[in-house]
């Protein structure tokens, strides 16, 4: 039996500072052996030749950075119950330091609930410096993003009505970002009150101005001296990068980071997992050329998928029995091949392995559920089928933050 063991050419991760005195400002890094292992069983040995960080068992951990080094070689081995060598792959561990760098970073977080959360995006903000986060919602007026709960890469592509929410990325076509104002019917959304917060808060309150496109009831119109036009019964939109950069006047993009796969690979059957692997990489490679098409220059940061909660938890989640924890682990760790695969090597695209560094034991809020009915014990499982706890939300960011310094170290 082979094993697969996930590991990119380069892993990014933060050390701290020589004598630092702040606690709060230490670093740690984790490869919880569990998240880049496929298939895994506790009871193999893993093995990893390293000079630095120490093996626990089922993960290896960093916390104490050699100061005359920028990267290391990590090399990890999986051995079965009976001694046989069944799996082995190696990184190099690219080690930076977080500085006080006096350029500022114009950023702009895409993704689903977790972005939504911002509880990573907020984490980068207070560990780096000098970051401008961007786009078009933001729950306290300093962290802005792109996130949108519940949302796959099907809901960028294709929603352009109010059904939860409106893609800022769509836009008809033959028409100018700059003149296209949006779908009234969302705007008018985000001002009921009370209002559904989880799809409509969050947004900047706009009217229409004069010369501006915009849908109502799908249809489009045009706004010429407060009269509307009618253009189109059946507006046909596109996904465009460059339209969306210039409707918001967000000028320069320096970097783009992505943190999808919550909801693209969750209902999945075993017969549809390379298929479905495959779609997701060729919808991520689809936004990246979007990128690219505004702005070559532009980095783009590919957050892996993370892995999800045990099974008790998936099967208290609206998945019940339509998805579960094993196939949903197997779906990110492939999938985090395949960016790894397709990506690494593309220029300005960089790989952050946010899946690496999650606890999938500790990373996961717990609660107590009677054992059953007539039992008086109460047994303790994770209670969020795919969403971290603040420390694994904390866990992804310094993934993140690591491949934001690498990017900056280069300029």
């Amino acid at each position: 039996m082979k094993v697969q063991i996930v590991l990119p050419e380069k892993l990014y991760i933060l050390k701290d500072f020589e004598q630092i005195n702040i606690q709060d400002a230490s670093e740690e890094f984790n490869i919880y052996f569990k998240n880049i292992i496929h298939p895994y069983k506790a009871e193999w040995d893993v093995i990893t030749e390293c000079e630095y960080g120490k093996n626990h068992g089922a993960f290896w951990r960093i916390t104490e950075f050699p100061r005359e080094l920028e990267s290391f070689p990590l090399k990890i081995k999986v051995y079965d119950e009976y001694g046989e060598k069944i799996g082995e792959n190696e990184t190099t561990v690219v080690m930076n330091t977080v500085k006080q760098n006096p350029g500022k970073m114009r950023l702009l977080c895409i993704g689903d609930s977790m972005t939504q959360a911002q509880v990573y995006i907020d984490h980068v903000a207070k560990k780096l410096k000098n970051i401008e986060f961007i786009g078009t919602r933001s729950f306290n007026n300093v962290i802005f993003h792109e996130g949108r709960g519940g949302w796959a890469w099907d809901g960028y592509f294709n929603r352009s009505y109010i059904r939860n929410g409106v893609s800022p990325f769509l836009f008809p076509e033959n028409v100018e970002g700059k003149d296209y104002f949006g779908c009234v019917e969302f705007y008018e959304e985000t001002q009921k009150f009370p209002r559904d917060d989880y799809c409509y808060s969050g947004y900047k309150y706009e009217e229409i101005k004069d010369g501006q496109y915009f849908t109502k009831e799908k249809i489009l119109y045009k706004r010429e001296n407060d009269s509307d036009i009618l253009i189109d019964k059946e507006p046909k939109f596109e996904f465009s990068f460059k339209k969306y950069v210039e409707r918001y006047d967000l000028g320069k993009v320096d970097a783009v980071s992505i943190l999808m796969g919550g909801n693209d690979l969750q209902l999945c059957t075993y017969e549809e997992i390379e298929d479905r692997v495959k779609e997701f990489t060729d919808n991520t490679l689809f936004v990246i050329n979007k990128i690219k098409e505004n702005d070559p220059d532009t980095k783009i940061i590919l957050n892996t998928p993370i892995i999800g909660a045990e099974q008790y938890c998936w099967g208290n989640s609206p998945m019940r029995c339509r998805s579960g924890s094993k196939i949903y682990r197997m779906l990110a760790i492939k999938s985090t091949k395949s960016f790894i695969d397709n990506f690494e090597n593309m220029e300005n695209v960089y790989i952050s392995p946010m899946i690496y560094n999650l606890d999938p034991q500790y990373g996961f809020d717990t609660a107590y559920y009677k054992a059953n009915r007539y039992s008086e014990i109460n047994v303790q499982y994770q209670s969020n089928w795919v969403h971290p706890n603040t420390s694994g939300y904390k866990q992804m960011g310094d993934s993140l933050a690591a491949t934001i310094e690498e990017i900056r170290k280069e300029k």
